[in-house]
């Protein structure tokens, strides 16, 4: 038994099943045999024959075990509603619903004999039960029995145990399959409420990746509540309230914790912690080249186990940092993330629009439904929680608004009649799925905030528009939140840091002879593969025009703020160099390559993996180019030392508090992996993440000519606020265009994005 185990620990399942069953012929010939060791080895029978699909023997088997304990002394014991309850469980993986149910029955008779009625084994078990019932249809049956199991669970492990959530939840789903909407409201609220509770209480001490699979289990929750109230339209204000809250509580809670987390490690003064956060750099560094670089001619297995070494040990020191620093633990409690507190947090005649993408769960197919939901809010009015509909239409044309844009960026500024008349048809249905529901609450609005949710943080607003109006940023000021919930963390005011930086004409270094040349207004072409890590196509042409922007961009900050400014161009733009003086700038901008491998508009819901759960963090996945990288492309080189390839991963480990603007002139720089509820897993996250107030980056390659004429724009004028700023850019260039009789498709001129802080101090 013993030697199977091993095994199987070693996924040797051939070899398991060899040394089980030769211990199974064994134990039948004992007379009385040990009771622990005839049901573990049962067991483990059981579970591997089921692993390898042979349901047949792994039901032979539970009779067996069945049969074997109801012949023993053992029939007193829990082994038995257990065996049951393991046979359950497999007729229902098989949709042998009756069968599951029959056996759910016995186990909750022999749990009722052996703990009493109302004991927490029996409710576990009516919990299955009822989920048997729901399978089969028996909606009502399910509902009366989720119904006994609450009642149980709530008296023996208390109203906020998470087995109590989970409960209400499929309680929930079946009272609505029964047309009683109230109630299923009322229950999914409860279960949000309490995994919310379990969320705050817990969240400091958990790495990023639990933290993101938890709020996972926590948008079940706000999806079964809204599954629900998209039912009707006609919500008291109450229930409206309740919606509102729900959305801002779960959007970008894993992003506020995460930063706060960040700032407190980053900026404290204890010994032990910088001991810490130094370790921990230095891993995220070593894991950021250990995926960038690949195992080369080495062993891809030997690679990928060192990968996941060093993730876990990141993982642990992530852990003994959120341990060993509660200050922001304290701050989190004085958090009210609740629509009052947002609305008041907003600047007059402003409005905040809130997207949030959810999961409707099927209780005849098990499967899962995307629908979008949008909340309005305006200083002095009731909030409004709007539904959008199923997601899938909306999406599929996000998915092609990014296509349309990609090719664009290849063949700028020629492009076909066709492509424009597809452009201005799926402009015009974005504009119609997620501006015309909500244009009402907009009128007299002198800024309006939005903060997408899944896809639609990769497109750019400011340019959707009705073919027969005016594009979207000619009508109001527009500036991003990653959520609405920033606002709180925005609120206060910050200190700052002093002079710009800026990096630019960076000298990428000769390319090996296998490379081939880019254009110059390209990012580098990036793929990714499991055993290999990143592969550069192609090594890094120069810039021509980012020297002459980052001149001009410190002539004009000089001029316009009166305060210091550091070029850095050529060789001396080094990674290394950009850690150095990154911190303590006010400004800080980068005109380089910039590279994101992996499906920019990749929903990763659609993924098994969570961000910061694994080697392959997305954000590993994006960053920006410095000087020399081109050589070191081909070298292998000291695995600490820097590379010239700094990954979002780098920047999220660096103390730039105080840092107002990050400016990202790198193309595509405001790209990522999507994150429903979270954002973009890229350098716009990591950048905040570091303490930077605002990230201005940009969603598509956007020739270097034009980026210039922009970033001269944005450093030029002393107003207080970047929606003004940004929307007098995009206007003048629309003006230019339409002047000149050229093309003013919104490619021209909508790529760059600011996400955060709307003020300019």
């Amino acid at each position: 038994t013993r030697l199977g185990v091993i095994c199987m620990n070693q996924s040797r399942t051939g070899a398991a099943q060899e040394f089980y069953e030769r211990a199974l012929s064994l134990i039948t010939t004992v007379s009385s045999p040990d009771i622990k060791v005839a049901n573990a080895l049962h067991h483990n029978l059981a579970y591997l024959y089921a692993l390898q699909k042979k349901y047949a023997e792994a039901e032979n088997m539970w009779l067996s075990l069945i049969a074997f304990l109801e012949n023993t002394d053992d029939t007193t014991s829990e082994n038995l509603a257990a065996a049951f309850v393991n046979l359950a469980e497999l007729c229902d993986e098989l949709g042998r619903f009756g069968k599951a149910e029959a056996y759910l029955q016995k186990a909750l008779t022999q749990n009722e004999r052996l703990h009493g009625l109302d004991s927490y084994p029996v409710a576990i078990v009516l919990t299955s039960l009822g989920n048997s019932l729901m399978e089969q249809g028996k909606l009502r049956e399910a509902a009366d029995t989720y119904q006994r199991s609450l009642t149980i669970k709530r008296e023996a492990v208390g109203a906020t145990d998470r087995s109590v959530a989970n409960t209400l939840i499929m309680y929930s789903q079946v009272e609505r399959e029964l047309g009683n909407i109230e109630k299923s409201l009322s229950l999914a609220l409860e279960s949000f409420t309490i995994r919310r509770h379990n969320f705050v209480n817990n969240y400091w001490v958990l790495p990023e990746g639990d933290a993101i699979d938890y709020s996972t289990v926590m948008r079940g929750s706000a999806s079964a509540f809204f599954a629900a109230f998209a039912q009707r339209s006609d919500w008291d204000d109450a229930t409206n309230h309740e919606a509102a809250d729900i959305i801002l509580a779960t959007k970008g809670q894993v992003t506020d914790c995460m930063f706060d987390r960040q700032q407190s490690v980053t900026s404290s003064d204890d010994p032990e912690l910088r001991e810490l956060l130094d370790r921990y750099s230095s891993t995220a560094q070593t894991i950021s080249q250990l995926y960038l670089r690949g195992p080369g001619a080495g062993d891809p297995a030997q690679y990928r186990n060192q990968r996941d070494s060093l993730t876990r040990i990141r993982g642990d020191l992530e852990l003994q940092m959120a341990l060993r620093s509660g200050d922001f633990m304290i701050k989190r409690d004085s958090y009210d993330i609740r629509w009052e507190k947002i609305r008041s947090l907003l600047p007059a005649n402003s409005s905040l629009i809130e997207y949030v993408k959810l999961e409707f769960s099927s209780l005849r197919d098990s499967s899962a439904t995307g629908h979008y939901f949008v909340l309005v809010i305006r200083p002095h009015s009731e909030p409004v929680v709007k539904h959008l509909g199923v997601a899938a239409q909306i999406d599929s044309m996000v998915a092609e608004y990014r296509r349309l844009y990609e090719n664009l960026s290849q063949a700028w500024p020629a492009s076909s009649e066709t492509q424009m008349e597809r452009s201005e048809a799926v402009h015009e249905l974005l504009y119609r799925q997620l501006v015309v529901p909500v244009e009402e609450h907009l009128v007299g609005a002198e800024l309006v905030m939005l903060a997408p949710d899944g896809p639609l943080n990769l497109i750019a607003f400011g340019g959707l528009r009705d073919p027969s109006g005016p594009y979207l940023i000619e009508k109001y000021p527009l500036h991003y939140l990653a959520a609405g919930r920033d606002l709180i963390r925005l609120g206060h005011r910050p200190s700052h840091g002093r002079g710009l930086l800026a990096f630019g004409g960076i000298d990428f270094g000769t390319a090996g002879s296998d490379q081939r040349g880019e254009t110059s207004d390209a990012s580098a072409t990036v793929a990714e593969n499991e055993n290999s890590g990143f592969v550069f196509r192609g090594g890094l042409t120069p810039l021509p025009y980012t020297k002459r922007e980052v001149v001009r961009v410190a002539k004009l900050w000089e001029e316009f703020q009166k305060e210091p400014s550091q070029v850095v161009t050529g060789a001396d733009a080094s990674e290394e160099r950009f850690k150095q003086e990154a911190p303590g700038k006010r400004v800080i901008h980068c005109a380089t390559h910039g590279f994101f491998g992996g499906g920019a508009s990749q929903d990763s819901e659609q993924s098994s993996e969570s961000p910061g759960s694994h080697a392959d963090n997305p954000l590993v996945r994006s960053g920006l180019f410095f000087a020399g990288v081109n050589s070191r492309l081909m070298e292998a080189g000291d695995e600490f030392a820097e590379d010239g390839f700094l990954t979002a991963l780098e920047v999220a480990n660096l103390n730039l508090k105080g840092v107002e603007w990050v400016v990202l002139s790198a193309c595509g720089s405001g790209l990522g992996e999507v994150q429903t509820g979270e954002g973009v897993y890229g350098l716009r996250r990591a950048f905040m993440m570091a303490g930077a107030r605002t990230v201005i980056s940009s969603l598509w390659s956007v020739p270097d000519k034009q980026t210039q004429s922009i970033m001269e724009q944005l450093y030029s004028g002393k107003e207080t606020n970047l929606a003004f700023a940004m929307q007098r850019i995009a206007l003048k260039e629309i003006e230019k265009l339409r002047a000149r009789g050229l093309q003013e498709h919104p490619f021209a001129w909508s790529a760059f994005i600011a996400v955060g802080d709307w003020r300019i101090y």
